[in-house]
């Protein structure tokens, strides 16, 4: 949806490429954080950006992963009980610290996959994140499909 991916350039300085049939959030950007979705089944890539430093561990992006999906996603957490799996890859030429796990919802009883991109450009810190819920269905498909959405992620 160009117009969609236009409009993130104009307002926030970054690309991202918006699927056909997915909506765009926008309420939360004074938090500096907007995310797109979709339903059925339901996905979404938020985007999260500081100015101020965020160290690149596992641990320290986990806390602030959950201290977002906490207020912006209805208090969904990192499931504990499984072990979330990082690793160091290189992202825009960047140092990225991407990691995947299981997410929660202990008050909705939900859950499901997500996989998180952490890096620093041009001396700005970003999160990216994409999730899915999809109960009963297989998920690697619209998680391929997460994770091609996240590597569209251009700063401008």
């Amino acid at each position: 949806q160009r117009k969609k991916s236009e409009e993130l350039i104009r307002r926030y300085r970054f690309a991202l490429d918006v699927p056909a049939h997915w909506l765009v959030e926008m309420r939360h950007d004074t938090a500096r954080f907007v995310y797109i979705y979709s339903h059925y089944p339901d996905r979404s890539v938020f985007v999260f950006w500081s100015d101020s430093f965020v160290p690149l561990q596992l641990g320290s992006i986990l806390a602030l992963r959950n201290r977002l999906t906490q207020a912006f996603y209805d208090g969904d957490v990192v499931n504990e009980d499984v072990p979330v799996v990082a690793e160091t890859i290189s992202f825009l030429s960047s140092y990225c610290l991407r990691s995947r796990g299981v997410w929660r919802n202990q008050r909705m009883v939900i859950g499901g996959p997500f996989v998180n991109y952490c890096f620093v450009h041009q001396g700005r810190f970003f999160m990216l994140d994409g999730m899915l819920f999809s109960p009963g269905e297989e998920k690697l498909d619209n998680l391929f499909q997460l994770e091609a959405v996240i590597r569209t992620f251009t700063p401008r």
